[in-house]
């Protein structure tokens, strides 16, 4: 598991036997490491602190590439350094993995590098060269096509597609550049839910840039155009002609940012104002990630961007102001990319470059203060003033903006001349204004990376198998559920998938919920990540045995004062007892013991078990003769009670992810006992079988009565067509997430004993518990052909989940969960952070 310490995955060639990992006393030994691009032909490597003679490394990227280097010391022998010559067909334009071996100890480094097909930086291209530029040489080249390739799904006339091409062609060429300045066309929306204030002072070139951007980078959300001109003297004043359907305010002398922006910001209709600089790039979506914050989380009043340098490096994840008043722009300089910069948090400040702010609120707080005016501050002081107000100040890491810095006010601080020198006269204002809500704040540059989380009550690292897959399987609906209520308790939660993959939307999702997500490239195992950064945890929370059993004894390394929780998912042990007793199978009722023991084992090792069934936590205490302490785990279901009626629906579902063995078996049953019976009484009935990796031989059983749909994007196509849900389980254990959330749309619901396990329902009144072929066939001909049992059972469903499966309530049991591993909560109270809004989750079991 460990692939820090794996040198097969990469190399097979013989030289590399005496490479091969060795003892854990020998691959204890550390060398500090430091690896330096260097040139863009070579790699620089370091080797400090050494204790003995240098070692003679292996490096590169695959075996077609590997050679052996020796040390050059220059005299101290407490350093050694070596030099890599990259190949040269290794310059293909992609990321590639670099690792360096060292005898005895294996892979001692790894880390991506990106080889460019070009050695001359884009900027020295379009500095000496003339147009047209290749599209592909900035690093901003994979984010405008992104842009480019939403742009044209939106787009059905050809004037606009052409239009798209020519602004994507401008932002490729530069405003340094371009000299080609077209009409433009925006859209008219005449109630549009943005208003985007641009401030400009001269800098043309630079302003129709910026709206080269906006046109690339769609958005869902519609919006208008406000330049706000302070008194520009170049051809700025020409946009209103050059430019259809922006509005345009000038001021016949300068009122500097404040003002400006505070003049301009009268003509805005829009339910939000943005506030953009003209020396910027909007990426694809940065409208849409900013709204998504203020429908997502509650209390709201201000939500900015991350902001990148042109060559694609970041310059700011959110605002950080230390103890002192020094504001301080998190994560400059570093890879956009690392998992610190990528989660939805509160900040301290948002730039001014680019943040949304509610129209009503931006009113209400007072706009921005006349007392920094002409520049400098106004931003921060803005989002102290929302704070003030009850609001929350957050950024958005999938708002991306590209911030071509110093091209409005200039870059001179100590100047006396020019809008730069307020930066320092206002600094002073603004520490002496607010310095009772910065003081106990942190000393600064120390330790940004804890700084920038504020107001939580601790750190809990979240640890499963993979990423949730909430819309392919129940339990990762139910970890989905578990970290919202962490979050609601106060806490910061990190999710750290023992695989490192990092698959797509699943990555977004919950960083957009305000997750910090570890996978590779940003580390390559969870024991790289727990030894780097477990110390910072005060929780771990660890769903599913196997998965602590991975990582248990380095948590007890790395961060041994820390708590840990783990959630049983269901009881393994227990699930495999009942598919072998079902199965009369002698072999894997022997396995059974091992598994039992293991997991046994793991439930003595941590602080607290979790478990959703009641049923189990007494299996549990029997198993460990109370040793194990356990704890209720929230099961969480949202509420539908708009629903179609009896009459509108037809037929009964089945519903589940096929990689969990015990639905496979269901199916069975179902087509071998129950169906043959139900025919015969109802010939024309109908069965439908949903649900994500189908195997061939449930798609053999397909027939006129037995319907295979297989995987749906959405529950509602499950639960609101049909007049039942049948969930004949052999097998299992735990609580079924099909079953609660068939009860929460009111969804009439027959169930084996297995699958009624757990759910605490009353057989008669919420459900209909059938344990023989004959009683699933009475039962469901009574749902499909009795709607006054139909109706009261729709109903009793509902407030049975309303009154037991609450958000509320799951907030309440993790509070329980979390003081009874042994985390103090009484000393922390309950922070104000945001609280993500239950919406739109697809449970699949």
């Amino acid at each position: 598991e460990d692939q820090s310490l794996t040198v097969t995955d990469c190399c097979t060639n013989e030289i590399l036997g005496q490479l091969a990992v060795p003892s854990e006393t020998m691959a204890a030994e550390k060398y500090d490491i430091t690896v330096d691009p260097g040139d863009v032909s070579s790699i620089k490597l370091i080797i400090k602190n050494l204790q003995g003679a240098a070692p003679e490394l292996l490096v590169g990227f695959d075996e077609d590439s590997l050679a052996y280097l020796t040390p050059s010391q220059n005299g101290d022998l407490t350093e050694a350094r070596y030099h890599y010559t990259i190949p040269r067909h290794r310059f293909n334009d992609q990321y590639q993995l670099f690792k360096v071996y060292a005898a005895n100890l294996g892979c001692i480094f790894q880390d991506y590098f990106l080889l460019p097909k070009s050695t001359i930086p884009f900027e020295a291209v379009q500095k000496h060269t003339m147009p047209p530029f290749p599209p592909n040489g900035s690093m901003l080249a994979s984010r405008r096509y992104a842009a480019l390739q939403t742009a044209i799904e939106r787009l059905d006339d050809i004037s606009a597609v052409k239009q798209l091409s020519f602004a994507h062609t401008c932002l490729v060429s530069g405003f340094e550049v371009n000299k080609d300045f077209k009409p433009l066309v925006f859209p008219k929306h005449d109630k549009p839910k943005v208003s985007i204030i641009i401030p400009v002072h001269n800098n043309f070139e630079v302003t129709y840039n910026c709206l080269c951007a906006l046109i690339v980078a769609t958005n869902a959300t519609s919006f208008e155009v406000i330049i706000a001109d302070d008194a520009s003297s170049d051809r700025t004043t020409d946009l209103p002609a050059l430019v259809e359907n922006i509005k345009y305010t000038r001021n016949a002398q300068s009122l500097g940012f404040g003002g400006n922006c505070n003049l301009a910001s009268e003509q805005a209709v829009g339910d939000y104002i943005i506030f953009l600089n003209n020396d910027t790039e909007p990426m694809s979506g940065w409208i849409d990630e900013l709204i998504y914050c203020f429908e997502n989380f509650e209390q709201v009043g201000l939500v900015g961007s991350k902001l990148l340098y042109p060559d694609g490096t970041l310059q700011e994840a959110g605002g950080i102001i230390w103890h002192n008043g020094t504001p301080w722009n998190y994560g400059n300089k570093a890879n956009p990319d690392c998992p610190q910069f990528c989660y939805t948090r509160k900040a301290d400040y948002l730039s001014g470059a680019s943040f949304m702010i509610p129209t009503a609120l931006w009113r209400e707080v007072g706009r921005f203060s006349e007392e920094f005016a002409p520049a400098y501050y106004e931003d921060t002081d803005l989002a102290f003033k929302v704070r003030e107000h009850g609001y929350l100040t957050l950024y958005a890491p999938l708002s991306e903006v590209v911030h071509y810095e110093g091209q409005s006010n200039g870059v001179d601080v100590e100047s006396d001349t020019g809008l730069k020198r307020f930066q320092a006269i206002n600094r002073a204002k603004f520490e002496s204004k607010w310095h009772d809500a910065f003081k106990d704040h942190g000393i600064e540059t120390v330790k940004p990376d804890l700084e920038k989380d504020r107001d939580i009550v601790g750190r809990v690292l979240f640890i499963d198998g993979q990423l949730p897959r909430y819309d392919m399987e129940a339990g990762s609906y139910a970890a989905l559920q578990e970290i919202l209520t962490l979050q609601a308790l106060g806490f910061k939660v990190t999710f750290l998938p023992t695989n490192m993959a990092a698959i797509g939307k699943y990555v977004t999702n919950l960083q957009r919920m305000g997750v910090e997500v570890i996978t590779a490239p940003a580390f390559f195992s969870a024991n790289e990540f727990l030894s780097q950064r477990g110390g910072e945890f005060d929780i771990f929370y660890i769903t599913r045995y196997y998965v602590a059993r991975q990582v248990l004894d380095d948590i007890k390394r790395f961060a041994p004062d820390a708590r840990t929780m783990l959630c049983s998912a269901d009881l393994h042990y227990l699930r495999e007892l009942r598919s072998a007793m079902l199965k009369n199978d002698p072999i894997l009722l022997k396995s059974v013991e091992e598994t039992r023991r293991l997991e046994t084992e793991v439930m003595l090792a941590v602080d607290i078990t979790l478990s959703y069934s009641n049923i189990e936590r007494e299996v549990i205490a029997a198993s460990t003769l109370g040793r194990a302490k356990t704890a209720k785990c929230p099961w969480i279901v949202d509420i539908y009670d708009t629903t179609p009626s009896f009459e509108e629906r037809d037929g009964i579902a089945f519903f589940g992810g096929f990689r969990h063995k015990p639905n496979e078996e269901a199916i069975m049953y179902l087509a071998s006992d129950i169906l043959p019976l139900l025919v015969q009484d109802l010939p024309e009935i109908k069965v439908y079988i949903y649900g994500s990796e189908i195997p061939e031989q449930i798609q053999a059983l397909e027939s006129k009565n037995l319907i295979i749909k297989g995987y749906v994007d959405t529950v509602d196509k499950v639960y609101l067509p049909h007049k039942a849900m049948i969930v004949p389980l052999m097998s299992g254990a735990g609580i079924k997430g099909k079953v609660m959330s068939a009860f929460s749309y009111g969804l009439p619901t027959i169930l084996s004993p297995v699958a009624h396990e757990g759910t605490g329902a009353h057989d008669g009144s919420e459900c209909i518990v059938a344990t023989s072929p004959e009683e699933w066939v009475n039962a469901i001909k009574l749902l499909i052909e009795d709607e006054k049992v139909w109706q009261s059972m729709a109903n009793s469903c509902r407030n049975f989940v309303r009154k037991n499966y609450s958000f509320e309530q799951g907030v309440k049991q993790m509070k329980e969960a979390v003081v009874l591993a042994g985390f103090d909560l009484s000393q922390k109270g309950l922070s104000q952070i945001p609280l993500f809004l239950n919406t739109c989750l697809n449970p699949v079991e």
